[in-house]
């Protein structure tokens, strides 16, 4: 920009100058002129003697009583304070701003590291858990095949569960001998109850006992003692999983498709008040929970 406008007429210049871009300085002498950057302008007077520095006035239009050495500066001040804080303030602005993005992409980087990192995690640990399962069969797979090898056969008796809302039946796999997977067998191993299961409870009253078992035709009867009855606690849908969990057992096998409930040798009409059990009844699957 320096000496963009030497050699013409002041007036010209102005009349033809925008004021657009960056902030510039004029500097004249008589009737001559030049234009400068602000930067420029720095160097030139920083290059300048002292006589030259003093007359260099900081007011609009200052001039010294030597014509010939007459320079002038206009509206030096307003420049350096539009041109030099805008400058300083623009520079600050960009560090900050540049100071922030680095800052942002460090942050960015290094929450996508450990966002990669946990899903390592993840898969190793989804990985190990499908071979855990794999294995788990594998070893149940084994553990049938060697107990049907030395004559044992599962045998499936049904206890209740308590939900948040509801009771359910849940089916137990207990492993018997051949010989001994019987309807006769599977009352009794519901009658001794889930045992140490504290998620399970049992299908009938403690206390009750198994008094005979016979099957006519589709039909098995069951006949129990009296504490069925009298041991009995619980509401409607408690009774109606009491009295599932022996039609749901004997019925696992195949010959039997309903049960009759007996107590001391007689057929009753409730356990406990709630529904009749005064014919047989059938299997149902869906209070067995899935």
């Amino acid at each position: 920009m320096a000496g963009h406008h030497a050699g013409k007429i002041l007036a010209v210049a102005l009349k033809k100058f925008t004021g657009k871009g960056p902030k510039s300085v004029i500097i004249y002498s008589g009737c001559h002129f030049a234009m400068y950057g602000f930067l420029e302008s720095i160097v030139l007077y920083a290059s300048c003697n002292d006589d030259v520095q003093r007359s260099w006035g900081l007011r609009r239009g200052l001039t010294t009583t030597n014509e010939s050495s007459t320079i002038g500066l206009m509206d030096t001040a307003n420049v350096w304070r539009d041109y030099g804080g805008s400058y300083m303030k623009n520079a600050l602005g960009y560090a900050v701003l540049t100071g922030l993005a680095i800052g942002f992409l460090v942050f960015s980087f290094a929450q996508q590291r450990d966002f990669v990192k946990r899903i390592h995690n993840l898969e190793e640990q989804l990985n190990l858990l499908v071979a855990t399962m794999q294995n788990l069969k594998k070893e149940n797979q084994a553990l049938k095949t060697e107990l049907e090898a030395v004559g044992y056969s599962p045998l499936t008796v049904y206890f209740i569960r308590a939900t948040s809302t509801d009771f359910l039946l849940e089916p137990v796999v207990k492993q018997v001998p051949r010989q001994k997977c019987t309807p006769q067998t599977a009352m009794e191993e519901l009658l001794k109850g889930p045992g140490s299961s504290k998620d399970l409870m049992p299908g009938v009253p403690k206390g009750t006992k198994l008094r005979r078992l016979y099957i006519e035709g589709d039909t098995a009867f069951v006949d129990l003692s009296e504490e069925i009855i009298r041991n009995f606690e619980g509401g409607a849908r408690l009774e109606q999983m009491t009295l599932m969990s022996i039609v749901n057992t004997l019925t696992e096998f195949e010959q039997i498709k309903r049960v009759q409930l007996l107590v001391e040798g007689n057929v009753v009409e409730t356990i406990g008040g709630h529904m009749g059990v005064f014919e047989p009844v059938r299997r149902d699957a869906n209070i067995i929970m899935q």
